[in-house]
């Protein structure tokens, strides 16, 4: 277990799949002592790291439909359609939430979220303990193209992890682990479009971080890179990898509350289904 690290995959509220199956391990116990996330998936780590079986699920469902969260006036008043910054203090303040702050800060568990920085096109990987402070990391991993403006920190500026880094599993391994558990939230044959919408609107976002446009660009074939290194990962017995079934058809944003509930149900599951093969992955020498 010591050398075996958690990985997950964003996706928006596909990360409810993620979730379930998250809340599973949580519930048997199993806490490996790395988790890093990208995207939505980073958030899913956050309530892994403080150990907060529930909250994910819990905290989709109550503020999806809120416009204090998602909404086009967010864009003018944050930059982003989305305001991680109220979710993630609706999150850790409100005691319902039974956010274990301590556990979260202690150094038990090593927790990053994966940004895509704006300058360089490269990953950059905000780490909870060593960055000045890994919510912005949070925001920043989840800044999507087009929904988001560049998110900045400090004098860098960044967007969504997944154009990067979609399933950082690389990272995961060069931090000293011997293998790897991801939690995908697309099927196996699964892979992106390369023909990309919205080009123009593209180009005129991020006229200033032409390595971020382009980084833009080229998601479908980084994210379809990614998946074929996903398959050879698992035949070398480096990966176990967790995936929907079949196909997860809601949308990124979805606000159907009973579409939700089922997919995350789906991922409790498959979680339970998954559930032996996990504790043997991990305690296999």
């Amino acid at each position: 277990m010591e050398r075996t690290g958690l990985v997950l995959q964003g996706g928006g509220t596909r990360i409810v799949f993620s979730a379930g199956v998250v809340d599973v391990m949580m519930e048997n116990n199993i806490y490996l002592p790395y988790v890093i996330g990208t995207s939505a998936g980073a958030m899913v780590a956050v309530t892994y790291a403080s150990k907060n079986p529930g909250t994910s699920i819990e905290m989709i469902l109550k503020y999806i439909d809120d416009s204090r969260y998602i909404s086009l006036s967010n864009f003018r008043r944050y930059g982003s359609v989305f305001n991680f910054k109220f979710f993630i203090n609706e999150l850790i303040s409100r005691p319902e939430m039974n956010f274990n702050k301590q556990e979260f800060n202690s150094e038990k568990t090593r927790m990053i979220a994966v940004a895509t920085d704006c300058f360089t096109g490269e990953a950059t990987y905000f780490e909870k303990g060593k960055c000045q402070n890994i919510f912005d990391g949070v925001t920043a991993s989840a800044s999507l193209p087009l929904a988001s403006k560049p998110y900045q920190i400090g004098d860098g500026y960044y967007l969504d992890g997944g154009l990067s880094d979609p399933v950082p599993f690389q990272k995961a391994l060069n931090d000293g682990n011997d293998k790897v558990i991801i939690i995908a939230t697309r099927d196996y044959h699964f892979r992106k479009k390369t023909k990309v919408k919205h080009r123009g609107f593209l180009k005129l976002m991020y006229s200033n971080y032409p390595k971020a446009y382009k980084a833009c660009l080229n998601d479908g074939k980084t994210y379809n890179r990614v998946a074929e290194e996903i398959i050879d990962l698992e035949k070398a017995g480096k990966a176990l990898v967790i995936r929907p079934e079949n196909p997860i058809e809601i949308s990124h944003a979805e606000k159907d509350v009973d579409k939700l509930k089922e997919l995350y149900q789906i991922g409790r599951l498959t979680g339970e289904k998954y559930l032996k093969k996990i504790q043997e992955y991990i305690n296999e020498k």
